[in-house]
């Protein structure tokens, strides 16, 4: 389909109009009409033919994925759209419940976790006599995972009950990250869906002065769960996507994917 428009009898514009193949590639530009402040730039993102013509009638889920830079957000401009415009990781926190504790006769703490007498668990830190305190307690303690995927990040935080201290989440041993004496990062293969056990072996705090206030509270689990990808259903063949240039990358290279199409990527 071809338009022409006169103006006073003289051809001032023609605009033409191309039926359109099957979708195949996916092409990406920047849009130097709406490029924001500092490092921030928008990408139209489209479908089109084997002959690169724009595929009006497109709706495919594009995947994308960056590197030197960083999603902002996405966008396809249909207004009755419920999709999500950021996609983020998602953290929980999850508290230490039923926490119990036994006394130690050795200020040498177990390596490895002994069976301790159930009967002779009591509540943590009731009634402690900070003047007579045993050589060194052993504490227990419990939390849930609904999930325990592998993907998800879990860490226990630890704070401060002890002066020595030793950790073991299900019977393991689980030392502490080289970067956070008080971050213990719990691997999956130690975790269950449901309820985990927790005990802390610790030599204990000794108040300096009569009036102090001591730490009861053995610490946080920590739950990351990775976003999903970055993804927009495009609208009339088209979506946009907005990037943030790391400060000190060189280039930012947008990759984008669809089941059935040519991936696009663009360098800029």
């Amino acid at each position: 389909m071809k338009a022409v428009g006169y103006k006073n009898g003289k051809k001032v514009l023609t605009e033409t109009q191309k039926t359109t193949g099957k979708p195949e590639n996916i092409k990406l530009s920047l849009d130097k009409e709406n490029v924001l402040k500092g490092n921030v730039f928008v990408v139209t993102v489209e479908v089109t033919d084997k002959n690169n013509l724009h595929a009006a009638t497109a709706n495919d889920e594009i995947t994308f994925s960056v590197k030197g830079g960083k999603i902002l957000g996405v966008g396809n401009g249909d207004p009755t759209s419920l999709e999500k415009d950021q996609f983020h990781d998602t953290i929980s926190l999850v508290q230490i419940t039923n926490f119990q504790e036994q006394k130690l006769e050795k200020a040498i703490l177990p390596n490895e976790l002994p069976n301790y007498q159930e009967n002779d668990w009591k509540t943590a830190f009731k009634d402690r006599d900070y003047k007579n305190q045993a050589a060194s307690y052993i504490y227990k303690g419990e939390f849930d995972l609904k999930t325990n995927a592998s993907s998800n990040n879990v860490s226990f935080f630890y704070k401060k009950i002890g002066t020595e201290v030793l950790v073991f989440v299900n019977g393991n041993k689980v030392r502490p990250s080289a970067e956070d004496s008080q971050k213990y990062i719990l691997d999956s293969s130690i975790l269950k869906e449901g309820k985990n056990t927790i005990h802390i072996a610790a030599t204990p705090l000794q108040k300096i002065k009569e009036w102090d206030v001591m730490n009861t509270d053995p610490g946080i689990i920590q739950i990351i769960t990775p976003s999903e990808p970055w993804k927009r259903k495009l609208f009339n063949g088209y979506a946009q996507i907005i990037i943030q240039k790391d400060e000190n990358a060189v280039e930012v290279i947008l990759s984008a994917s669809a089941k059935g199409l040519r991936a696009g990527i663009l360098k800029n």
